[in-house]
């Protein structure tokens, strides 16, 4: 269950598929639904609707959303969320605009199945699709994000690796929930040389760009948010 394949997202044998409604399922580690519920109890306890948006990814999968990203057929945001135009940058300078809200495939926490994106179901207007913004964060959301962060500051288990004081070039996302017990694991099999080794074979857009500064993006955009 804990081997660099499924570190990389190269392999799902520790997720299983999990429904909490009628709104459809959610791959997650099968190590982590029984925490995942008890939070989910004790936002429904302060009068909140916790749901996850975004569980696990293959390496598949963040690469459709890589090669997307680069070939504009997603859009890609400043750090004011604002659209970028990807032609007027050098190939350097796309691939740590692309950085800044995706991770390169391999180097998603989402492959381990025990980091989620969450949002306050109830909050969101009807018929307004959900957008997992910092401004959503900030207006419709900001109750439940605030009982969130007072909810974190209690217990040691689920933190947000990417919120609050940034280690490293990822932009801030306040939706993003890791399980440290589970996280720590696999952070130990994200080896650089085969996260190396996996991108050169998968041949993501990119690559050249990437591979010129891999041991930067490793450094700043992965290892920065290893837990300590």
């Amino acid at each position: 269950m804990f081997n660099r394949d499924s570190a990389l997202g190269c392999e799902d044998s520790h997720v299983t598929s999990v429904a909490f409604d009628d709104d459809g399922s959610v791959l997650l580690h099968k190590q982590f639904i029984a925490p995942l519920k008890a939070l989910m109890a004790s936002a429904k306890q302060a009068g909140f609707t916790l749901k996850v948006a975004s569980g696990y990814r293959s390496f598949e999968r963040q690469q459709c959303i890589w090669d997307a990203k680069a070939l504009g057929r997603r859009p890609v945001l400043d750090g004011q969320e604002r659209p970028i135009n990807l032609m007027t940058l050098t190939a350097s300078e796309q691939v740590r605009a692309i950085l800044r809200w995706s991770a390169l495939p391999g180097a998603s926490r989402h492959h381990w199945g025990c980091d989620v994106d969450v949002y306050e179901a109830s909050a969101l207007p009807s018929g307004q699709p959900l957008a997992l913004t910092v401004l959503e964060t900030s207006t419709i959301f900001a109750d439940f994000y605030g009982w969130l962060e007072e909810y974190l500051a209690h217990q040691e288990n689920f933190f947000r690796p990417y919120y609050g004081k940034n280690k490293g070039a990822v932009a801030n996302e306040p939706w993003h929930l890791s399980y440290r017990p589970l996280a720590q694991q696999y952070e130990k099999l994200c080896d650089y040389q085969a996260f190396r080794q996996r991108l050169i074979s998968a041949n993501i857009q990119l690559i050249d760009a990437v591979l010129e500064q891999l041991p930067f993006i490793y450094e700043h955009y992965v290892a920065a948010y290893f837990t300590e």
